[in-house]
């Protein structure tokens, strides 16, 4: 089942490059989570009505393989997220998400 954290962010002001240039598609978070075998993906979405403001959705092919490539790489991910923190005003963790298939739907007017 596919795996999913997402982060919301806001974003200091004249950060704005550096930030998307760290968390998007090519950036230094993608680079990390690459060293892990279960890793699929990350979104970065910018917010239309307040531009400073980004969800990153990080794609996992299970909570297990986030959970092993934090036991891996731990310390590089608590170095880049240090140096990340000075990018922004706020950040607040949104929850954790399993892809929903018909697999995974109860037949519930069956």
């Amino acid at each position: 089942m596919t795996y999913a954290y997402v982060w919301m962010f806001e974003v200091k002001s004249g950060c704005e490059d550096e930030f998307r240039k760290i968390y998007g598609m090519a950036g230094a978070w993608v680079k990390l989570f690459e060293k892990s075998k279960g890793y699929l993906k990350t979104e970065l979405h910018q917010d239309l009505r307040q531009p400073r403001t980004y969800l990153t959705i990080d794609y996992w092919e299970s909570a297990q393989a986030n959970q092993f490539f934090r036991q891996q790489h731990d310390d590089e991910f608590v170095a880049l997220d240090h140096i990340c923190e000075a990018l922004t005003v706020k950040e607040n963790f949104v929850g954790e998400f399993e892809l929903v298939t018909p697999h995974s739907i109860p037949a519930l007017l069956a």
